[in-house]
């Protein structure tokens, strides 16, 4: 559904590759990035391997997306 709505609103119709290609990128890497950070996130504090701390990821989390909320409110419109 999301894809359907990108594609209705680039900003070239006539040249869509290069735009739906920058919207993969921005769909895929924040994916990237978590899994890099959660590995770290899960080892603060961590004295031994079995030993994770699963409130500082979650934290990260919930920071995350009240940030991107705020965020979405600079969004004005789409052309």
């Amino acid at each position: 559904m999301e894809l359907a709505l990108a594609t209705q609103v680039l900003p070239d119709p006539d040249n869509p590759a290069k735009d739906l290609g920058i919207l993969k990128i921005a769909d895929n890497l924040p994916v990237s990035i978590v899994a890099a950070v959660a590995s770290a996130l899960l080892a603060i504090g961590a004295a031994s391997a079995a030993d994770q701390h699963f409130a500082a990821l979650f934290l990260a989390g919930a920071l995350s997306a009240i940030v991107g909320g705020f965020v979405i409110l600079l969004v004005k419109g789409a052309r």
